[in-house]
């Protein structure tokens, strides 16, 4: 029971950090991280979180970074001064944080040598301490997911035994957001180590440097589309028509997904064939030369949505805990950072996450309105009123949904380590009820037939990248 009383123990008992009340993993020399790929950023995010956070709770070893080739590109956004076309082994002495690509882990394995632990911060497949060559595998999954986090573990005999943490689903990620005297410094240092980002830091500082003079209305969205983005246009102008007292400011949503320059022009389209709209609602990218002027410009009663595509974890988190209208979301990772703020917040897909299915009609209706593109304005304007309101029951139930940081006994990383901690305590292959034998025939199949698929997928994949590169260069 001593675990749940963490936060209080830490300083009374002198410890400089949580990682000091755990001597096994202290100790260790070096941490293994897997990042596995997913359709979005999810899985990526996840690993991201779990590195960050072994930081905050004080452990100072070495972070090996083992990740997917074809994520490199998201570990741009979330691992700055990662470089996705850097080598497939890049070393960070000062943050004593290794990345190594997959493919080059699994066939040189004298390279990379077998060590205690590995954690993965969400993953899809079933996988084992052999798949990234240590004693002991954590996986973690995010908020609510579909299969519980597992420790995997070899036992002194040779045995896998397998042990759920089931009690950790309702737990999201706990980690400290990002803190700066000087955001526009922040913004320009988080954005520089990337040209693609770093041409965004001007019109990213426009934005921040209007705060105060403008409402934020952050939206993210994997696969959110242009008629998404206006529904949502849509409920905030409803919202200033009926609640002219509580929306006094111009508002801006800057929409994080990555839209192709196709999408980008689809939103004019539709914009126009939409005169009514069109005569409140502006469209601009955030390379544009004039966004400056377009900010400051910007009345109440008017929206000017931003194009501004990927950013670095960091800086969309900022952007998000500055947002004073209640957020657009998608995904496990972002719905985490909003309990983290403890806010109100709009999913364009559904209520994933929560013990409920919604946290109130009204919720439900403009979600519901989100999600299908009923453009009436009406559910999400109530939303968002209703958002606005301190001592409203919506502010009340995504108030008590917070994650405080601060509070070991509901830290899922810290759980889980806490744990492995105590399991390495016992060498023996005493094994508990809640434990479980894997049967090791199926179990070596299974590691055999999914590192097969992986090299010849990510052996395909550069294939096809090359194949595509050479194409545009014959074109060009």
């Amino acid at each position: 029971m001593i675990v749940n009383f963490l936060s209080i123990l830490v300083p009374l008992l002198g410890y400089a950090t949580p990682i000091d009340l755990l001597g096994n993993i202290k100790k260790l020399p070096v941490i293994r991280i897997g990042i596995s790929a997913s359709p979005g950023n999810g899985h990526q995010a996840a690993g991201a979180i779990v590195a960050n956070r072994l930081r905050q709770l004080g452990y100072q070893g070495k972070l090996e970074i083992v990740y997917a080739e074809k994520t490199k590109e998201q570990l741009g956004f979330l691992f700055p001064p990662f470089n996705p076309d850097g080598e497939s082994i890049q070393k960070f002495i000062d943050q004593n944080i290794v990345f190594i690509a997959k493919q080059k882990f699994m066939l040189e394995s004298e390279l990379f040598p077998k060590v205690e632990l590995a954690i993965l911060g969400a993953d899809d497949n079933h996988r084992y301490p052999t798949d990234l060559r240590v004693d002991t595998l954590l996986t973690l999954q995010p908020l609510k997911w579909s299969k519980p986090s597992t420790v995997i573990k070899i036992m002194p005999s040779g045995k896998f035994t397998s042990l759920s943490l089931k009690h950790l689903a309702n737990m999201g990620y706990s980690y400290e957001l990002p803190h700066s005297n000087d955001p526009l410094a922040f913004i320009k240092e988080q954005l520089s180590h990337t040209p693609g980002l770093a041409k965004k830091t001007d019109g990213l500082n426009a934005i921040y440097r209007e705060i105060g003079h403008i409402d934020l209305a952050a939206a993210y969205g994997h696969f959110m589309n242009q008629k998404q983005v206006f529904t949502y246009a849509r409920g905030i102008l409803w919202a200033m028509d009926n609640s002219p007292e509580l929306f006094t400011k111009g508002v801006v949503i800057p929409v994080f997904n990555s839209l192709a320059t196709l999408d980008k022009i689809d939103l004019k389209k539709y914009l126009r064939s939409s005169p009514s709209l069109a005569q409140k609602v502006k469209v601009v990218d955030i390379l544009n030369a004039e966004l400056s002027i377009k900010l400051k410009e910007i009345k109440r009663g008017e929206i000017l949505i931003v194009t501004v595509g990927s950013v670095t974890k960091p800086v969309f988190e900022l952007l998000y805990s500055e947002s004073s209208i209640a957020p657009v979301v998608e995904g496990r990772n972002s719905m985490n950072l909003m309990h983290i703020l403890g806010r109100p917040y709009l999913p364009s897909a559904g209520w994933e996450g929560y013990p409920f299915s919604s946290p109130s009609d009204i919720a439900e209706d403009a979600r519901l309105d989100l999600s299908y593109s009923i453009e009436l304005g009406e559910a999400i304007g109530q939303f968002l009123i209703e958002a606005k309101l301190p001592d409203s029951k919506l502010n009340a139930f995504f108030s008590a949904m917070r994650i405080d940081p601060k509070n070991l006994a509901k830290d899922k990383l810290f759980q889980a380590l806490a744990i492995i901690n105590k399991q390495w305590d016992t060498t023996s292959d005493q094994i508990s009820e809640n434990i479980t034998i894997i049967d090791m025939k199926e179990a070596e199949k299974n590691i055999r037939d999914r590192i097969r698929k992986e090299i010849l997928f990510e052996s395909c994949s550069t294939q096809l990248d090359l194949i595509y590169s050479h194409g545009n260069r014959s074109k060009n």
